[in-house]
């Protein structure tokens, strides 16, 4: 996301539970790749509108879920929070 650049993904447990749902455009495979998955390929990397317009939406999203920012913002809490619990 950072680079902007496509993304090929596996659909981990984690990657379908927390990341997929937020909304990322993205080849996935579900552990193995089929000719379909082939197509998707060459179809995102022959179309730079689509390359870039993905790139794009995933880095805005990537910003927005995943940056240091937010990290910043929310690792206090996280850890006020964690004292809490033990």
């Amino acid at each position: 996301m950072y680079f902007r650049k496509p993304i090929l993904v596996n659909q981990y447990a984690i990657y379908a539970q927390d990341i997929d749902p937020l909304g990322f455009k993205v080849v996935s495979i579900d552990g193995f790749i089929t000719k379909d998955t082939v197509r998707q390929v060459s179809e995102l990397l022959g179309d730079p509108g689509m390359r870039e317009e993905w790139a794009e939406h995933n880095f805005r999203l990537g910003k927005r879920f995943f940056s240091y920012d937010l990290l910043r913002k929310r690792l206090p809490y996280l850890f006020m929070n964690f004292g809490a619990v033990s």
